[in-house]
């Protein structure tokens, strides 16, 4: 994903951005034990990663078109269209990411996340409240958990 890409899904999730420079690492002394290497396949997880990000962004576009369509209030109609324009393009440069790395595509939505879009289909006169609590207090964390663990754990640059 492209710099300024992560610096957008920080600032729609809510997430500082900032850059800290590493300080200078010594080297090890020579009669200091060496810490135990466990070797971990980095290509599965980001694999999941990518997957698991790509279900995360259609299901905010998804969230956001039913909430132009069925939101009262028009900030919440603005609020909706941005993350339809910043979701969608992160989902584009996701499957560039997944193409080149032999992901299989997946259209498939995960049944909580289905769930969760046939609850705001119901919600009625209730829909902004209802649609601001699942994108704040929902989505966002597990967004944010999502992303910082696959930058945590990949080896990739790219991701």
């Amino acid at each position: 994903m492209s710099a300024s890409r992560k610096v957008v899904f920080c600032c729609l999730m809510g997430m500082p951005v900032f850059a800290v420079a590493a300080p200078p690492v010594a080297a090890p002394a020579a009669s200091a034990p060496r810490p135990i290497k466990v070797a971990v396949d980095t290509r599965e997880l980001d694999q999941k990663f990518i997957a698991a990000a790509v279900a995360a962004c259609l299901y905010q576009v998804k969230v956001a078109r039913m909430a132009v369509a069925m939101a009262a209030e028009p900030a919440i109609k603005q609020y909706a269209l941005m993350l339809i324009v910043e979701y969608s393009a992160i989902h584009t440069e996701l499957m560039v990411l997944a193409q080149a790395r032999e992901v299989p595509p997946s259209e498939l939505m995960p049944a909580d996340k289905k769930a969760a879009l046939d609850g705001l289909a119901k919600a009625g006169t209730d829909f902004d409240r209802q649609f601001l609590q699942t994108v704040t207090a929902h989505d966002l964390p597990e967004n944010i958990r999502l992303f910082e663990s696959a930058s945590r754990e990949s080896k990739d640059s790219e991701l």
